[in-house]
């Protein structure tokens, strides 16, 4: 929790966070996001479902989790930024803006 607060004083609106893919997905449809920080591990299963329905629908994300990068893993995260936490704030900054910024589609 400590980087949604980080995020909410760096003046980003945080919805979530969500330990379950059903949660986050229900959200996501519900009220689409600018963009999205998905961690890989959560309780309902991988993230990899959640990433696929946002890059189905355009929606940037980033990997924010304790796994490192896998070639084994989706296309869904082919081009996508990949932090291993825990990481600095710049860091995810950094990484939500040249998703945000990106040309087109991010997955």
């Amino acid at each position: 929790l400590a980087l949604v607060d980080e995020l909410e004083d760096a003046g980003c609106e945080v919805v979530g966070p969500f330990g379950r893919g059903s949660a986050a997905l229900d959200a996501a449809c519900n009220t689409p996001p600018d963009a999205a920080i998905i961690d890989l591990v959560l309780q309902d299963g991988s993230g990899e479902d959640l990433a696929l329905f946002l890059a189905d629908r355009g929606i940037p994300f980033v990997i924010y989790t304790s796994w490192p990068p896998c070639a084994a893993l989706s296309a869904a995260f082919h081009g996508t930024p990949w932090l291993t936490a825990p990481c600095s704030l710049s860091d995810v900054l950094a990484a939500l803006g040249h998703v945000v910024h990106a040309p087109g589609p991010v997955a």
